[in-house]
This record gives C-alpha cells, structure tokens and sequence, in this order.
C-alpha cells in the first residue's frame, strides 16, 4: 500500500496542507489542489478524477466510475473518520461506526455521496 505524504480529512487540513501553493503531491498521481477561485472547494486529485471534494462545511466523496482498489484505497485516506469504503460480491459499501464486527450503519456506495462537516467555518 502506497503511503501518502498526508491524509488531511477535513477543509481546514487541506488548506494547511497546501499552504499558499495551488497544488501539492500527496503521493503517486494523487494530489490536494485548490479549486476555490473557480469551483469553491479544494480537492483530492487521483490521475484525472477529482475523488474528494472539501467545502467549507461539506466534504463528497467521488470515483468517478474508476471502482479499482486503488481507487477505495484513496478514497479510505481521506474519508471522515468513522467513515470506511469496502467491498462486497463486486459492490462498493461506504460503513459509519463500528468496523472490527460490522456494526454501525451501511449504506451502499453512490457516486457525490456528501457529509456536512460539523464545527467547519
């Protein structure tokens, strides 16, 4: 498993991790970019797909049908915590809460799936 320069899960991380640049590796093809003159967000770049979208008060999450285990292995690095990707029979499941014995809520896996992030500014 390839290990990232960083893991920010939150806007504010991101932006710290940024700094003043418009982008940054954050390991292979993977980068933090920030989209907030133009789109109002900053993101997490995997090749061409944007996957992590952080708003001030929002976070979605994206695969852009690239369902590939690097891809959830991406994904699963800059989830909320309490968050986790997996999958089961070939079907992506995004799992909040409880992970060693599956407890915790369930849903399946839909693409701009989004969490409002509480105490965001």
């Amino acid at each position: 498993m390839a290990r990232m320069k960083a893991n920010p899960t939150t806007f504010e991380e991101a932006e710290e991790f940024l700094g003043n640049r418009d982008q940054r590796i954050i390991g292979h093809n993977t980068w933090v970019e920030d989209h907030w003159l133009t789109g109002g967000f900053i993101g997490v770049r995997y090749h061409n797909t944007i996957i992590v979208k952080w708003e001030k008060d929002n976070v979605s999450y994206f695969s852009g049908g690239w369902k590939t285990s690097t891809t959830k292995q991406r994904l699963n690095e800059f989830m909320l915590p309490g968050l986790r990707l997996y999958q089961k029979d070939f079907d992506w499941f995004l799992q909040e809460g409880q992970f060693n014995n599956r407890e915790g809520h369930v849903r399946p896996w839909s693409e701009g799936i989004s969490f409002r992030v509480k105490g965001a500014r």
